[in-house]
């Protein structure tokens, strides 16, 4: 399990997260969890309150670092996606219930937060620095680029750790955020939960959207020692 660092406020109180027990405790409504906060430069000189803009958020279901049943498939707790705005805000609706927030900008660490309920979740991405060797994504592809609505797709990218030293996690993702989607992808082979998986290609199968219309997904990859790669869309329409 990765213990990658972030600083997660909620209201006036500040917890140091991305360790399993970093909980948010706030509030869900009627069924909805309304999750909402800001994505926050861990290394501006103001002391953290300038917004990371555009932020990638994907969302586990039921907590953080779900077990996988299978690692030699995906990790079917990534189920939820977003995206933070020019200033670093967020939110988004989920159902009630524990969920694990996993943040992704260029030129940042990697950053999560566990959270119960709902509310307002800060939390700090801190910048790159020039030793952080980040893994790489390169000839992402989509078998069909433009199919019919509910139609089966597969989506596939090259992925490679930065070293040896520092392997590639489950954190292969596919994130649509217009749909408020994200899915992690099936390893070229089994892997470990915070001991590595292999380089190679990395796939997914899945449904189109079953309205037309054109759909950015964005694939993003996490090393375990939480360094993140840099991001390629692929744009599916729907028919």
């Amino acid at each position: 399990m990765k213990l990658c660092l972030a600083m997660i406020a909620i209201s006036l109180e500040a917890l140091m997260g991305c360790q399993p027990d970093a909980e948010v405790l706030p509030r869900c409504s009627a069924g909805v969890l309304n999750l909402r906060g800001r994505v926050l430069n861990g290394g501006a000189s103001d002391g953290g309150s300038e917004g990371v803009p555009n932020a990638l958020l994907a969302i586990e279901r039921d907590g953080l670092y779900v077990t996988n049943p299978d690692t030699s498939r995906a990790n079917p707790s990534y189920v939820y996606g977003g995206q933070a705005d020019v200033n670093g805000n967020f939110s988004l609706n989920v159902p009630c219930g524990t969920v694990g927030l996993h943040v992704f900008t260029p030129g940042f660490r990697y950053g999560s937060a566990k959270v119960k309920h709902g509310g307002v979740v800060d939390i700090k991405q801190e910048p790159l620095l020039a030793r952080d060797a980040r893994p790489t994504l390169n000839g992402a592809t989509l078998s069909l680029a433009t199919v019919s609505p509910g139609a089966a797709v597969t989506i596939k990218v090259n992925a490679a750790a930065a070293s040896f030293a520092d392997p590639l996690s489950e954190e292969i993702l596919a994130v649509a955020p217009a749909l408020g989607m994200s899915m992690a992808l099936d390893p070229p082979s089994r892997g470990s939960q915070g001991g590595g998986f292999s380089d190679g290609v990395w796939s997914r199968t899945f449904a189109a959207p079953k309205l037309a219309g054109s759909y950015v997904y964005t694939l993003v990859g996490t090393s375990e020692g939480c360094i993140s790669s840099d991001q390629i869309q692929l744009t599916l329409e729907v028919r």
